[in-house]
């Protein structure tokens, strides 16, 4: 499931047909996998499937 919402965010567009930009993939990513870790640690989930399905995005920015 995670992987199929990565690949939504991926394809998705706005009005003007532009992407998310990677470094904002990332950030949402982590946002997810934050959650997840945080139900691993106090409701006993056994793992982080954000964790095992792999980030999506890049650390840094393209400066323009």
């Amino acid at each position: 499931m995670i992987t199929a919402w990565q690949n939504i965010l991926l394809d998705e567009r706005d009005d003007e047909g532009r992407r998310c930009s990677m470094t904002y993939l990332k950030t949402i990513h982590n946002q997810l996998s934050a959650i997840f870790n945080h139900a691993c640690r106090f409701y006993n989930l056994p793992k982080n499937p954000a964790r095992t399905v792999g980030n999506m995005g890049k650390e840094e920015s393209e400066e323009v």
